[in-house]
């Protein structure tokens, strides 16, 4: 395999930006059609609200979280009116903004809909650096493969950060390999603003970046076998670093508001963005420990293995056959000097997987959704050197070519099946019962709220306790007749319970007695409903 693959047999390139326009455009509607279907998430009040008071002039809520996606999804309950308040906490001011009943779910949608522009971008970025690997052909099976992932799906379509650091830290790796091997100012400048962006993101991404650059330029440096811009003028390469990380560090004032001022409260030394410096240092002083659940086992210090586990049972099984291929082109290749970009995709996500694993936050695949947007490029490369092998015989090559065509299709049904529920989707490797393996917002992060309300009127349910994992108000949801079901109760009558209640991460283990029960059915992925009938009345 040579760094750039050849495809003699690629037809007209514009079919194969039409194909991967209209996979982005599928992509992109089934993500607007999950607006409606689920009831708040966890988290996505809290940054609703951050969102909110960015654009009313303020930013003061949770440092431990820089503010690009959440300005994004503040713009859309903005535009319809909403402004920021002081509030006891951003959770607090989050369920004022998303209201209740129709404006709730309006309000919700519009925040949501705040998201949809990075998956369009993830997307974007895939088809560029699937054609430099290879050519239009692989941009468009990467972006497929890409589009086609429930889970970038799931996250684009929610009001949280985790689909913007996909984005944008996906930008910044692939604008350091086209800066490295061309520094012009285009080139700094684009590396500059997407690191920049990446880092205001989420704060792993700076430790992501931190490794997986190195990582690229190492795979690069061995393969080709000399330093950096070896043979060009020293003030050339000093003038595109310096305009790298200028442009860096104007992106980023930037979004704080060209503010000035100082980190530590008293002190005289003044820096620009002091917000963002003082939630890196909050973000990584915090020692709070967070339950994790993993093959049914709880911890709060976490397992080195878990985001490998994570990824192996929440990746699409032919994403998961053509990147395991992938791969291991690509090692073969760097080993024999052959190519480095194609290692240099792996070596990144690979360091990306790392910082997960140490930064210890088992808190679901979302937080190495960077990884999932590196994939496709993996798999892409497969299916390509799949696709034209020479030297085997005419049945062989017919039979691996129907094989790399119905993975492509199998890959086409997986969001199909998977609708809507693109957050809950595990892929066969984790058998009839995911919630044995991961909880969390891998599968219950508080989504169902709005079928529960149709499954009571449905049933004609007209009281139930609810055990539920996650912010929203149940009245504001639109589910009446319910009340939250405390830790000490043992009510008779219906019972809806969340996965991870039941799992004992929520609740502290409150709720694990509700496992002896036989359930009634499930509301959803995340919901277990259960029924007590009365006890019997005592006659004298």
């Amino acid at each position: 395999m040579t760094a750039r693959l050849s495809l003699s047999f690629a037809p007209d390139a514009r079919i194969w930006r039409a194909i991967a326009l209209a996979v982005t455009l599928a992509g992109a509607l089934a993500i607007a059609a999950t607006y409606y279907t689920f009831s708040n998430t966890y988290e996505e009040p809290t940054h609703i609200a951050a969102g909110v008071e960015w654009l009313s002039g303020r930013y003061d809520y949770d440092a431990q979280r820089p503010p690009l996606g959440r300005i994004a999804a503040g713009i859309g309950p903005y535009l319809h009116g909403e402004r920021g308040a002081s509030a006891g906490s951003p959770a607090e001011d989050g369920a004022r903004i998303l209201g209740r009943g129709a404006h709730y779910r309006t309000t919700l949608a519009l925040a949501r809909l705040g998201e949809l522009p990075f998956f369009i971008l993830l997307c974007a970025i895939v088809w560029c650096w699937g054609r430099r690997l290879s050519d239009e052909r692989g941009a468009a099976i990467a972006v497929l493969l890409a589009a086609t992932n429930p889970s970038l799906i799931a996250y684009g379509g929610l009001a949280t950060t985790d689909i913007a650091l996909a984005a944008t830290l996906a930008a910044a790796l692939f604008a350091f390999v086209v800066w490295l091997d061309a520094p012009h100012w285009a080139a700094a400048i684009s590396l500059g603003a997407a690191a920049a962006l990446g880092v205001t993101a989420d704060f792993i991404a700076l430790p992501m970046l931190c490794l997986g650059l190195p990582a690229i330029y190492a795979v690069r440096r061995r393969a080709n076998g000399a330093a950096l811009w070896s043979g060009a003028p020293r003030w050339r390469s000093g003038l595109t670093v310096t305009l790298t990380v200028a442009t860096a560090a104007i992106t980023g004032w930037a979004l704080y508001g060209f503010s000035i001022g100082s980190v530590v409260d008293g002190s005289v030394v003044q820096v620009p963005a002091p917000g963002w410096f003082r939630g890196l240092l909050s973000y990584l002083t915090d020692t709070t420990a967070r339950p994790a659940f993993l093959l049914g086992e709880r911890s709060s210090t976490g397992w080195w293995y878990y985001y490998p586990v994570a990824l192996l049972v929440k990746t699409p099984l032919p994403l998961l056959l053509v990147t395991t291929l992938g791969a291991a082109a690509a090692a073969r290749d760097f080993v024999r000097r052959k190519a480095a970009e194609p290692a240099a995709v792996l070596a990144a996500a690979t360091a990306v997987l790392i910082v997960g694993a140490i930064a210890g936050e088992d808190a679901g695949v979302r937080l190495v959704l960077p990884v999932l947007a590196m994939l496709p490029l993996l798999g892409a490369i497969a299916a390509i050197e799949l696709w034209q092998a020479s030297g085997r015989s005419a049945p062989t090559r017919r039979l691996v070519r129907a094989t790399v065509a119905a993975t492509f299709a199998a890959a086409l049904i997986v969001p199909l099946r998977a609708h809507p529920d693109y957050l809950a989707y595990f892929n066969p490797i984790a058998g009839d019962r995911p919630e044995l393996i991961l909880v969390d917002s891998n599968l219950d992060w508080g989504q169902d709220l709005y079928r529960l309300g149709v499954v009571m009127k449905r049933m004609r349910i007209d009281s139930i306790a609810v055990a539920y994992y996650g912010s929203a108000s149940l009245e504001a949801a639109g589910v009446r007749d319910a009340r939250l079901l405390a830790a000490a109760e043992r009510p008779r009558g219906w019972i809806a319970a969340s996965q991870t209640m039941l799992a004992g991460v929520g609740g502290e283990g409150a709720y694990e007695w509700l496992n002896e029960l036989q359930p009634v059915g499930r509301v959803g992925s995340s919901l277990v409903l259960f029924y007590l009938p009365p006890r019997p009345r005592r006659y004298r």
